[in-house]
């Protein structure tokens, strides 16, 4: 009996603690989680307009008030698929209103300079652009971080060589305090570095679409007939899963769609891909 009445004691000295434990864990994960949810509890997201691209994040669509980052694919043909789906998102993110501050390091790796007129293509209003030119990658992240901690701006973009985790989370942080969307447009080495972005892009243009997808940089702006399309591949998104979309841009309603001969079923998913 007393055996038995010292473990009923123990365990009701424990509950606090069993309580407390609990409570820790869930204000752990609720600082592990971003909020997506504006000052009314809708969410604050970014719709593809496409159900299943927005229903295969684990936001219906792309979360604002974080960052996500956008690599070249290294067989991307003619490279500037990267840089044209973040111009896609762009157009509609600043349609409602906002600048978009465009941050480089010199020449931006020798890509060149953007193209207004390349990117008025695509829907994004070049009088709305703010460009900034940094000397190196800690003067490049820097202006990133004022940026997304300017509630004014439609988006910050960047454009580093090299990022660490820390300074990383420090872009992450500046955006979730102002809810204000980053993009920051990789290299194809990016990929073998670890990320700590919302969500990880691999972009790869499809054949026959380079010209009017390298149209954002020194070269004549793309027709209507023109479509850019991607093979948008989400290498990882945090709370959802891996998967891969081949998607398609119209200029003229600036709205993405799934590309034709995908639209009747669905893209496979990644995991399964690189299973093979």
């Amino acid at each position: 009996m007393t055996r038995a009445r010292d473990r009923t004691t123990a365990g009701f000295a424990n509950g606090p603690r069993l309580v407390l434990l609990s409570a820790l864990r869930r204000r752990i994960r609720a600082l592990e989680t971003p909020s997506t949810e504006g000052e009314d509890g809708a969410a604050r997201r970014l719709r593809f307009g496409v159900p299943a691209i927005d229903n295969g994040l684990p936001w219906g669509g792309l979360a604002l008030g974080g960052v996500h980052e956008i690599i070249e694919a290294e067989d991307s043909a003619g490279g500037g698929a990267a840089l044209g789906f973040c111009a896609a998102l762009l157009a509609r993110l600043s349609a409602a209103g906002g600048a978009v501050l465009w941050c480089q390091r010199g020449s931006s790796a020798g890509r060149g300079e953007l193209y207004a007129p390349g990117l008025a293509g695509f829907g994004l209003d070049p009088s709305r652009l703010i460009l900034v030119r940094a000397r190196n990658d800690d003067d490049l992240l820097w202006a990133m971080q004022e940026g997304l901690r300017c509630g004014r701006l439609a988006a910050v973009v960047g454009e580093p060589r090299k990022l660490g985790l820390s300074k990383a989370r420090r872009l992450q942080l500046a955006a979730e305090s102002r809810g204000v969307p980053g993009f920051l447009l990789r290299a194809p080495g990016a990929r073998r570095e670890p990320s700590t972005a919302l969500s990880r892009w691999r972009l790869a243009a499809l054949p026959g679409e380079a010209s009017s997808l390298s149209s954002l940089a020194s070269s004549p702006s793309p027709s209507p007939a023109e479509r850019p399309r991607w093979r948008a591949e989400l290498l990882r998104a945090r709370g959802g899963s891996p998967n891969v979309w081949f998607m398609e841009w119209c200029h003229e309603t600036h709205n993405f769609s799934l590309a034709a001969p995908l639209c009747d079923r669905p893209a496979e998913p990644a995991a399964r891909r690189l299973a093979v």
